[in-house]
């Protein structure tokens, strides 16, 4: 791993030792609220997992258009809001249900 220093070439003094300039710990926040909304999906999808009017387990959810992206702009699967369930076999629809 590089160390990048910034520094203004009139003020350095060779004897000085290197200041570390501290930033918050947002990615400690950032993966810690990820892993909860991981497992909140899960659960979310295990409690919908078979449709409500005849019982099949082809269901599929339907999502919002806010997912997030990677390095390419392309949409991490897992990551968007489920805000309904559409069974595959009887075409149900029915509301995610926390």
């Amino acid at each position: 791993m590089s160390c990048l220093a910034i520094y203004h070439p009139g003020d350095f003094v060779h004897d000085e030792v290197p200041v570390t300039i501290p930033f918050p710990g947002i990615h400690k926040i950032r993966e810690h609220s990820v892993q909860n909304d991981v497992v909140e999906r899960a659960k979310l999808v295990h409690a919908n997992r078979c449709c409500q009017q005849c019982g099949s387990v082809a269901v599929s959810s339907i999502e919002l258009n806010d997912a997030l992206l990677n390095a390419s702009l392309q949409p991490i699967p897992g990551s968007a809001t489920i805000v309904a369930f559409r069974c595959n076999g009887c075409y149900h629809e029915w509301p995610a249900k926390r």
